[in-house]
């Protein structure tokens, strides 16, 4: 479920594969796969995501791959970037800061 694009087994594949242990029949596999499916797309462990993938109409957003950016989307991405810079900006500038102090209070 997780493999790259093209590189995804087919649910026959899976199916087959699914055959090998004793006592287990080939839809126990199936129907984990399923129920995995099933709560990455209708979960909502993404409702805090800035971005959303709509995993709903397609596997892993995929749909969303060759579509533009949007505006919006852009503002919270560069809203993020500004932020972690700043962030490291303020504690680089502390920490130069800080440590021009300790050397100056040597002599």
């Amino acid at each position: 479920m997780y493999a790259p694009v093209g590189k995804r087994w087919t649910l026959a594949t899976i199916w087959w594969w699914g055959g090998w242990a004793e006592g287990k029949h080939h839809d126990t596999l199936i129907r984990y796969l399923l129920d995995e499916l099933h709560y990455y797309e209708e979960g909502h462990g993404d409702a805090l995501r800035p971005i959303k993938t709509e995993n709903h109409i397609s596997f892993m957003g995929e749909h969303c791959n060759g579509q533009p950016v949007t505006v919006a989307d852009m503002k919270t991405i560069l809203t993020s970037i500004q932020g972690t810079i700043m962030t490291q900006v303020v504690e680089d500038v502390t920490s130069i800061i800080s440590k021009a102090l300790q050397d100056d209070s040597h002599f």
